[in-house]
């Protein structure tokens, strides 16, 4: 039987099983008026205002996008036309250093 041998400068490999290596597939929605410009910013894109477009696909309003996230405590808000807004429907938020709250979102 012939055994396999990692090189020490190797990374130890990632099992699956554990779960806390994978991804999980989160989506974000928001209602906003049809032809607005919709952005998703957050701790888990270095709060950038372009990194992440969402889209409204049916034309009505409905935004929306995918983020594929590991698991923790993410902070985030949507920017509508350029205003910075808190995920109305979600309960979860915390203050920030700019006088204003996030909502968090804890991926599993």
């Amino acid at each position: 039987m012939r055994k396999s041998i990692r090189k020490s400068n190797e990374p130890m490999p990632r099992h699956k099983t554990l779960g806390k290596f994978i991804k999980r597939k989160v989506v974000f929605t928001v209602k906003a008026s049809v032809g607005s410009t919709v952005f998703l910013a957050g701790s888990f894109n270095g709060w950038s205002e372009s990194a992440k477009q969402m889209t409204d696909k049916n034309g009505d309003g409905c935004f929306s996008c995918i983020c594929y996230l590991m698991p923790g405590r993410y902070e985030y808000k949507f920017i509508i036309n350029g205003i910075w807004i808190m995920d109305t429907e979600n309960p979860n938020f915390v203050a920030n250093d700019k006088d204003s709250m996030n909502s968090v979102l804890v991926v599993e």
